[in-house]
């Protein structure tokens, strides 16, 4: 479940709005569940959230405020500074990430962050493996500038 959270923040970049996003997903999930051919789940799901959200950017055609969420406690026998020094090259990251075009953003979000294969992130996003290849090298190129401009 906490996949799909991670993915409708990337997209709506409001907590709100993601949880919202989220219920209205499996909703659709359960309504259409007979149509699931049983194999790469997440990429189904994020195929669904996807076209709700393109359903919501159209109605609404207006842009969201970023709000990165980031765990904020520290567990017990981790070094301090290690985890603040990650969780600062997170959050930049993260405020970096936000600022490329969505197409970009959501293949390095499913693919690098997410671990979905080029196929399952393919599928999610309906567009052959190689466009999902394109837009991740794109997208990691772009997410690399702005790091080092950030710097």
């Amino acid at each position: 479940m906490s996949f799909l959270y991670r993915v409708a923040n990337r997209l709506k970049n409001d907590r709100e709005d993601s949880a919202d996003l989220v219920g209205e997903t499996l909703m659709l999930a359960a309504r259409g569940w007979r149509r699931f051919d049983g194999e790469h789940l997440k990429g189904w799901l994020v195929k669904i959230m996807t076209n709700r959200h393109l359903d919501d950017v159209r109605r609404e055609s207006s842009r969201i405020q970023p709000s990165p969420l980031i765990d904020e406690t520290v567990p017990d026998g981790v070094d301090t500074w290690k985890e603040v020094s990650w969780r600062l090259d997170a959050d930049r990251l993260m405020e970096c990430l936000q600022t490329i075009p969505e197409q970009y953003r959501l293949a390095v979000h499913l693919c690098d962050i997410e671990s979905l294969s080029y196929e399952e992130a393919a599928d999610a996003l309906e567009v052959p493996i190689g466009t999902i290849r394109s837009r991740l090298s794109r997208g990691r190129n772009l997410l690399r500038a702005r790091l080092n401009r950030a710097t």
